[in-house]
């Protein structure tokens, strides 16, 4: 009713501070949601060399697996230090298995080094997995065989052939999955 006796510019005046003041508080509630969650999500670690700079943190690889041989063949300066220290830590921070590794991740204070592939695949399957920096080693392969030798280059394209049809339905399979998945 107190309204009623005021100007209808005085009105709109006090709507627009109203809503102003709403604005501005939601605004400051939603970036301190963010900025508390955000600290919350810290990582200790960011690279190999922040790794292998601290010792609250225990690393380690599958015992005989080819990371092991990385570090253990190693001339990089930080990957001598990472294997002397998991080559003398006991109890051993080799594990037997992937199964092992990722398992200690989740249970204690550990951080599990592995192939890059291995690595996103259990990434994928367990939100509580990350995977900290990029990668350590790239490694390519080929096929060796003798020069002009018609024999072997027909069981190549074999090969070939068997691997592009093997990566179409691989293709067609992701495709169906994301395709389900925008449903």
């Amino acid at each position: 009713m107190l309204l009623a006796y005021l100007a209808v510019s005085c009105v709109l005046f006090l709507v627009a501070r109203w809503a102003f003041t709403l604005i501005i508080i939601s605004s400051y509630t939603a970036n301190l949601a963010a900025f508390l969650t955000v600290q919350r999500m810290e990582v200790p670690i960011e690279s190999v060399d922040n790794l292998a700079d601290q010792t609250a943190i225990e690393y380690g690889t599958m015992h005989g697996g080819s990371t092991m041989t990385f570090f253990m063949n190693s001339r990089y300066q930080t990957y001598q230090r990472m294997w002397n220290f998991m080559h003398s830590k006991q109890p051993s921070v080799f594990v037997k298995s992937t199964e092992e590794g990722i398992a200690r991740v989740l249970n204690s204070n550990y951080a599990y080094l592995l192939e890059s592939t291995m690595n996103e695949y259990y990434r994928q399957r367990n939100c509580n997995l990350t995977q900290i920096g990029g990668l350590l080693d790239t490694k390519g392969y080929g096929i060796g065989m003798p020069l002009d030798d018609a024999e072997e280059k027909a069981k190549v394209k074999q090969a070939a052939d068997c691997c592009r049809r093997i990566l179409c339905h691989v293709n067609q399979a992701f495709k169906e999955s994301e395709d389900k998945q925008d449903l």
